[in-house]
């Protein structure tokens, strides 16, 4: 889809790795840290700094044993973003500490001067401590289809996603469509 941009699913592990709040991010970010991290965004770092079609970057949120994502929007002219984190067990994932980290790799790592803002965007929450995954592709198809309908802004400027998205039985029947797709895959590549 024009515009979307998807960051390796452990991306920001590296990232986390590689950069540490204690220390000034300039005394780490040489040409390996770079490397390192660029390899696992399959050309993005070009793409944003010379195409202006790039809106959105989804980087999916791994650990402690439970999946979270951000969508970092990023303005028509590139001279600001905001970081969206999306986390389907409240405060499972630090929000602001993700914001630092993806802050430092855009001032730093992607060398573009912009202004920053970090916000915990309202998903529905899941009853159960094991469908993290599933909310994750769930909230990630529901947002590109907003965005075709030109109502992802809205929801995203208002702070909130809507509750009717992620009810335990939607999210329940879409873990059957995701099911059914791999198996058709499967079935597909076998003939």
């Amino acid at each position: 889809m024009p515009g979307w941009f998807f960051a390796h699913t452990h991306w920001y592990t590296l990232l986390e790795d590689t950069l540490t709040d204690e220390s000034p991010v300039v005394d780490n970010w040489d040409d390996s840290v770079h490397d390192k991290l660029t390899k696992h965004t399959k050309g993005l770092l070009p793409t944003l700094q010379s195409e202006a079609d790039m809106r959105y970057l989804v980087v999916p949120i791994h650990g402690k044993d439970h999946w979270s994502v951000v969508i970092i929007r990023f303005n028509e002219t590139h001279d600001s973003c905001v970081i969206h984190h999306m986390d389907s067990i409240h405060q499972s994932h630090d929000t602001a500490q993700i914001g630092t980290f993806l802050s430092k790799w855009i001032l730093y790592g992607l060398q573009v001067d912009m202004t920053i803002k970090t916000e915990s965007t309202g998903i529905t929450q899941q009853t159960n401590g094991y469908d993290c995954g599933v909310h994750v592709l769930y909230v990630i198809t529901k947002l590109m289809e907003a965005d075709k309908e030109r109502n992802l802004l809205e929801y995203l400027e208002n702070g909130g996603l809507p509750d009717s998205w992620g009810t335990t039985k939607i999210v329940a029947n879409f873990r059957l469509k995701v099911h059914d797709m791999f198996t058709s895959l499967l079935e597909s590549d076998s003939q």
